[in-house]
């Protein structure tokens, strides 16, 4: 089983708290107090295939990464075009 973390950032899942609603807190009305419910929030990781070392791999990139990665790489391909 693969891991969803980011194996370039190293972003993975992480734990928090969401509240259902907002009335009943103030007052001193405790019965009513908004209910907090726990939930994961996962990062947005997609596959990509890359050449690494001369070799294809597959791997899994955060969309952050995934967007410097190929910002990174359309820049170094038009700044050898220049030269030629």
């Amino acid at each position: 089983m693969v891991k969803r973390i980011c194996q370039q950032c190293g972003k993975r899942a992480i734990t928090g708290a969401t509240s259902r609603h907002k009335r009943g807190v103030a007052s001193k009305k405790f019965s009513n107090r908004a209910k907090k419910v726990k939930r994961t929030l996962k990062p947005n990781l997609q596959s990509a295939s890359l050449m690494i070392q001369g070799k294809k791999k597959k791997i899994l990139l955060c969309t952050k990464c995934l967007r410097k990665l190929k910002k990174k790489s359309s820049s170094l391909v038009l700044k050898k075009s220049k030269k030629s």
